[in-house]
């Protein structure tokens, strides 16, 4: 994955009795700035939440932050010409860091159980989740070539995640409804 990361120290002290499961899910925070005609910059902040209770589990999976930055002349190499597809190229680049951080090696009591995307735009979360829901096939209803290619990319990230049995959600920023099971 491109651009840049660092890896956040855990808290002090033992909380291990705090999630009572080993299942996790990742939760990350996708931010878009940019600058009219100059740069985009999309920041990601990962953290693990237990399945369960919701709590962070920063003791097991450190906060991860993962910055990727974008130059006038890669707009159209990216595909982030519009707002809409910046924000979706977020969501796609939260979805690879996630994978990266369990191909990177997961403590051996900790299980992922899915992923939550969580972004500034809920028109991108409501659309990424409709093809979320009804797969590639859903691509036909799309119009623009560009957005087209966008959301196959977010599908085909996605995709590899789900593979492993993994929940996948693009939720609006707040905090994401989540049900109570916990694996």
């Amino acid at each position: 994955m491109r651009g840049k990361e660092k890896e956040t120290e855990p808290p002090e002290g033992d909380m291990a009795e705090t999630c009572p499961t080993t299942w996790i899910r990742f939760v990350s925070h996708t931010t878009v700035q940019w600058l009219r005609g100059q740069c985009v910059g999309i920041a990601i902040i990962q953290q693990a939440d237990c399945a369960t209770t919701n709590t962070r589990q920063d003791h097991l999976v450190p906060p991860r932050i993962h910055t990727y930055p974008i130059t006038p002349d890669k707009f159209a190499i990216e595909n982030a010409e519009t707002d809409l597809r910046k924000r979706m190229l977020a969501v796609q680049q939260a979805l690879e860091f996630s994978r990266t951080t369990v191909k990177k090696g997961l403590p051996p009591r900790v299980r992922l159980q899915g992923v939550i995307v969580l972004s500034e735009s809920p028109t991108v979360a409501q659309l990424l989740n409709h093809h979320l829901v009804l797969g590639l096939d859903s691509l036909e209803e799309v119009d623009n070539t560009k957005d087209r290619e966008m959301i196959k990319k977010v599908l085909l990230s996605a995709q590899l995640m789900l593979h492993h049995g993994l929940d996948i959600s693009v939720c609006p920023d707040g905090r994401a409804e989540v049900d109570e099971g916990g694996g």
